[in-house]
């Protein structure tokens, strides 16, 4: 119950506000959404409330939704992110200043404008180009720009190296968010060792299939001659360098020389499921005591690894035969 004047009766009178289901129509296409509803409760007299129509922004969501379009919230972040003005912005995409800000406040974007805003944001080698030719962007602005476009572009050039060569899971994709964030909970703290981390991994991606039926991360596990190691996996962990989530040092122990991963930021729970996160902890927990040594020899225990051929990858089906958790 809130007050209002009726815009029907002109009296101050209580008012209750119900939900109903609408449909709004939105270039050519019918979206069913929900709007609230005003109820006068002198005259019984419906009506939006004043605030106006939200139903119809509902609607433009749908279809942004539907048609892959940038929404404002993203765009508005993205060029944040950026350190760009909306008049800077306009520059590089060579629209005018009040374009940006009618997108970011939610006016739909032309196909040909979001089809740009969409590379511009996924392609850090794409929004170089049209920042190498923004005319009228002060130096100091497309210098700064230049500098982290570059490192970002770097980023995805090994990220698509990557994915190219790595060898997912069967029927599975590559989840890269959640592989990052499994290795900075691995690393947190003093970190692990590349040889003890590839079997933590291992034992986290096969505890999970054999549980659940799939994978956490989608990658699939190579037999190596100190244990399962992940498909690509230097390369994978150069990725991660890259994005700054871990750092690699040398220690020599026991006469060899080792590399120790650490985690740079702290790892995100929410990314995983409550299974997920569970058998990810529980993996961590079986094996914090253990050295990369120890695990590596545990590891050689498991028939995964007995019977399957140097090099070769390795099959889930042997989920069902873990020893070590």
């Amino acid at each position: 119950m809130h007050e209002e004047i009726c815009p029907v009766c002109g009296a101050e009178n209580s008012f209750t506000v119900e939900e109903r289901n609408d449909t709004r129509t939105v270039k050519g296409e019918e979206f069913a959404i929900t709007v609230a509803i005003s109820i006068c409760g002198r005259c019984k007299e419906e009506f939006l409330p004043l605030s106006g129509d939200e139903g119809f922004e509902k609607a433009k969501d749908l279809y942004r939704a539907k048609h892959r379009m940038v929404a404002p919230e993203a765009l508005k972040a993205w060029r944040e992110s950026l350190g760009l003005t909306q008049a800077e912005l306009a520059l590089v995409m060579k629209w005018g200043t009040a374009t940006v800000s009618r997108y970011e406040n939610g006016k739909l974007a032309e196909p040909s404008h979001d089809q740009a805003l969409s590379l511009a944001m996924n392609s850090a080698d794409a929004l170089l180009e049209m920042v190498n030719k923004a005319e009228g962007l002060a130096d100091s602005t497309r210098n700064h720009l230049i500098e982290r476009l570059r490192h970002k572009a770097g980023i995805e050039t090994v990220e698509k190296a990557f994915l190219q060569d790595v060898v997912p899971a069967p029927h599975e994709t590559i989840q890269i968010e959640k592989i990052a964030n499994i290795v900075m909970a691995f690393c947190d703290g003093m970190g692990e060792f590349e040889t003890k981390l590839n079997k933590l991994l291992f034992y986290a991606d096969f505890k999970f299939f054999r549980d659940f039926g799939k994978t956490m991360t989608g990658l699939s596990y190579v037999r190596h001659h100190y244990g399962p190691v992940p498909s690509n996996y230097r390369l994978l962990y150069s990725l991660l360098e890259k994005r700054e989530l871990i750092t690699f040092e040398e220690e020599v122990f026991d006469k060899f020389v080792g590399y120790r991963a650490t985690s740079v930021t702290a790892w995100d729970k929410n990314v995983f499921t409550e299974q997920e996160l569970a058998v990810l902890l529980s993996t961590k927990n079986t094996f914090k005591k253990l050295s990369a040594t120890k695990i590596s020899e545990l590891s050689h225990e498991e028939r995964a690894w007995k019977e399957t051929e140097n090099g070769s990858v390795i099959s889930y089906d042997f989920a069902n035969f873990l020893k070590a958790v």
